[in-house]
């Protein structure tokens, strides 16, 4: 049940709300007692989509999402356009290729020189396929396409959501993921599924608004070196719990002598380690960076007893972890001249204080508690789990 429960979880992760959000605009026309009441909605639907994508993505100053919603609104003419004419082509695959580019480059913002220059991009194409569209007879797909036309977009669509597929699954989040399912809404038009051009595209857009509020929501309550959940998230987490529960704080011992000696990057990388290590930790637990080298693990419902052994296990994992240091000249552990040179490892070890919460005592009390116990396990010699 446990391996299901994991596959269940990754799947959502990999799909996120942007994707599901998306598929119930392309099932709901499916189901006639369903959409036949929002169909005559559709309009009000999409404009509503838009308008709320583009003030998201306009109030966080948010480029990709902007520039997104131009490449959707030019997506919406490719059907308008003869079928088969060079306009039609240029049009249909420079969606997948525009959301692709938008994906791997950085967010340069609305108002500058990079995101001014990304918008001017966008125009010429705009006005490009406009001048082929005007011309009367439609100006034919050159003889020399070594693929049929459709074949061609076919092939756009796919490098398209190959690179935004890779992008989202390498941290590119939630914005990665919206301009995948926007990209996957087009290509539902394309394809011509139901529901029409203008209520997939409105699913499009409803998938960029999504992907905002979740790219908001990690920027606030998410730590950006880690990926961990963030202290504003503990604290609001520990002001609705009414039960009890077992408060630890995590301490990585000695990481300033690191940042010291080997430099702030390997210290990082120490954090990185630590946090995943602490994110895999069973029996409830859930992980939260508390400050610069402290993390903290939120076990709802249990009591010390019960939530000891978890963090025992915690430490011993963190404990036999192999970090391996490599020299920045050096390339997957060989020389310069190709010799196999010696990996140096760096044992890194925490140390855990831990306190449960009793008699419904304020949050402040029960971390007072738990850093006390961390106060004790450092004076203990380190690498230990003091309890309060």
């Amino acid at each position: 049940m446990r391996p299901l429960r994991v596959t269940l979880r990754r799947l959502a992760v990999a799909v996120g709300f942007e994707g599901l959000l998306l598929g119930l605009f392309v099932a709901v026309p499916y189901v006639a007692p369903a959409f036949d009441p929002i169909g005559p909605y559709r309009l009000l639907v999409a404009v509503a989509a838009f308008a709320l994508a583009l003030a998201i993505g306009w109030h966080f100053r948010r480029g990709r999402m902007v520039y997104a919603l131009g490449v959707l609104l030019a997506a919406a003419t490719v059907p308008l356009l003869p079928t088969g004419s060079l306009a039609w082509l240029l049009a249909a695959a420079l969606v997948p290729l525009n959301f692709a580019v938008i994906g791997v480059l950085p967010d340069r913002g609305i108002v500058s020189l990079g995101g001014g220059i990304r918008f001017a991009a966008l125009g010429v194409q705009a006005v490009t396929v406009a001048v082929f569209a005007l011309i009367d007879p439609p100006t034919a797909v050159p003889a020399g396409l070594p693929v049929p036309p459709h074949v061609a977009v076919w092939i756009a669509y796919a490098m398209g959501l190959v690179a935004l597929g890779i992008r989202a699954a390498v941290g590119g989040g939630a914005p990665a993921r919206g301009l995948l399912w926007a990209t996957g809404a087009t290509l539902a038009s394309y394809a011509g599924l139901g529901g029409g051009t203008l209520w997939l595209l409105a699913g499009g857009a409803a998938a960029l608004v999504a992907a905002g509020i979740r790219d908001a929501y990690a920027r606030g309550f998410r730590d950006r070196l880690t990926g961990l959940r963030s202290r504003r998230a503990l604290d609001e987490e520990l002001e609705r719990i009414y039960g009890h529960y077992t408060l630890a704080i995590v301490s990585v011992d000695h990481l300033q002598t690191i940042n010291d000696g080997l430099g702030r990057h390997t210290g990082e990388q120490v954090l990185r380690m630590v946090a995943k290590r602490l994110d895999a930790t069973r029996g409830g637990a859930v992980a939260y960076r508390y400050g610069d080298e402290a993390f903290t693990l939120l076990f709802k419902g249990k009591t010390l007893v019960e939530a000891r052994p978890w963090l025992e296990s915690a430490r011993k994992r963190i404990e036999e972890a192999q970090f391996i240091l490599r020299d920045p000249a050096r390339r997957k552990g060989r020389s310069a001249r190709g010799k196999e040179v010696p990996r140096k490892r760096l044992k890194v070890t925490v140390s855990i204080g831990a306190a449960t919460r009793a008699d419904g005592a304020a949050p402040l009390i029960v971390t007072k508690a738990a850093e006390t116990a961390l106060h004790r396990a450092r004076e203990h010699g380190r690498n230990s789990v003091m309890v309060f």
